[in-house]
């Protein structure tokens, strides 16, 4: 799959698996397969290679219990973005639980296209920087974005700066955080406590197909502040980052 606005249909109802393949071209965005349930759906997007899901809430299932069982069961790279769709309503405001942004039908095909679009481009910038195609400091703040940790919190610039420390070398909690704490003027403990809150309130309301790159089998657990550290670490690496000391 070279295309960036590829998607996999899944809904109940033939009529609307058939009006997305037919209308959603028009906005950009091809249709890969459609299907009635999740469970039928894991084969084709493996096939595929779909960048996104776009997704109805069936009745009975409005956590998505059976979405998130799919992406759970994709290798890691293979996980899909998902837009997840209501029938007639946003029901709840225009995330879901998983961080999927959701809309209703009834917002219609050009802003359903759009959402789709959105997912596929975050999703292609995130592989961009696991890959080691950007440079490392973009790779950093698109991982730390897509995480949903921003600069509003202390604990983002002390992630940002720890992840070049973890690549060249030092990778105990300790070390990093006596480093940070001298370089900002606060105490080591204080550095530890800003970073753990911005990783336990930020990162369990990321995208299910983030986590999964990021942390694999593990996605369901907020990571500690070290396990995070590494896993941006790995990915200033694999951007270039020299890592030998200056």
């Amino acid at each position: 799959m070279d295309g960036s606005a590829g998607v996999v249909v899944i809904d109940e109802n033939a009529w609307f698996r058939e009006l997305m393949r037919e209308t959603l071209p028009e906005y950009g965005v091809t249709v890969l397969g459609a299907e009635r349930s999740p469970g039928s759906a894991r084969e084709v997007i493996v096939e595929t290679g779909a960048p996104v899901l776009l997704c109805t809430v069936s009745l009975g299932d409005e956590r998505c219990e059976g979405l998130f069982g799919l992406l759970s069961a994709l290798p890691e790279r293979d996980v899909p973005a998902a837009v997840v769709l209501g029938d007639t309503f946003r029901p709840g405001g225009h995330i879901l639980p998983g961080g999927c942004p959701r809309l209703g039908k009834n917002d219609g095909v050009a802003a359903i296209a759009a959402a789709i679009r959105n997912a596929a481009g975050e999703r292609r910038e995130l592989l961009r920087a696991l890959n080691g195609e950007i440079g490392p400091e973009r790779a950093v703040d698109i991982m730390l974005n897509s995480l949903g940790l921003s600069e509003a919190l202390a604990g983002v610039d002390y992630l940002r700066r720890a992840a070049p420390m973890y690549a060249h070398g030092s990778t105990a909690a300790k070390e990093i955080y006596i480093t940070l704490g001298r370089e900002s003027g606060a105490l080591p403990k204080s550095v530890e406590r800003d970073i753990r809150f911005a990783v336990h309130d930020r990162v369990p309301k990321a995208s299910v197909y983030v986590r999964r790159m990021l942390f694999g089998s593990d996605w369901e657990r907020t990571p500690t502040n070290m396990a995070l550290i590494a896993r941006l670490g790995r990915a200033v690496g694999a951007a270039g980052f020299d890592s030998s000391p200056e």
